[in-house]
């Protein structure tokens, strides 16, 4: 969704509310929206400063890491984006530049993609381990067995064979 700030900044009101649904996002590797997405934004201006704020959760869908069952899962996203225009930076020279890159997005026009903005914020939210459940097991790595639904025989205290001779020295 592509929201034209030059319409808001030229109103009266200093915070707008912006509300929609999103039913696609391009999201990395095999992660699926499980629903679509109501997200409310406030997008405020403040001298040259342009804030978008909201919170919104999302329900993703994915393989769990450990055992590749299914597997989902709830994000609570917080969006806290400063924003200003190419043409603005000036009113910034008393930052550094790794201040300004740090906290702030350039606009290089005044058309403001909030689908890249939503998808961003979701992919830097999402765990490091995508898992079933917490307690999950996973699959045994000499059979291949998932260990949430059955045991295996395999050996516990399998020795990689170039460590073998450091075993016999705890005898």
């Amino acid at each position: 969704m592509i929201i034209n700030l030059a319409k808001l900044m030229n109103s009266n009101d200093v915070k707008h509310r912006v509300s929609f649904i999103m039913d696609k996002l391009v999201l990395p590797e095999d992660i699926k929206l499980e629903s679509p997405l109501e997200i409310s934004l406030d997008i405020a201006f403040d001298n040259q400063i342009i804030t978008v704020e909201g919170d919104f959760e999302v329900h993703l869908h994915s393989n769990c890491d450990r055992c590749i069952e299914n597997a989902s899962f709830a994000l609570n996203v917080t969006i806290k984006e400063k924003l200003i225009k190419q043409s603005d930076l000036c009113y910034l020279s008393n930052l550094s530049q790794e201040t300004i890159d740090e906290e702030y997005q350039v606009l290089y026009s005044l058309d403001l993609d909030l689908t890249d903005l939503v998808t961003e914020n979701i992919i830097l939210n999402l765990p490091t381990k995508i898992l079933c459940s917490e307690a999950c097991k996973g699959i045994c790595p000499y059979c291949g067995k998932n260990l949430n639904k059955e045991k295996c025989n395999c050996a516990n205290e399998q020795i990689d064979p170039r460590l073998a001779i450091l075993a016999e020295f705890k005898k």
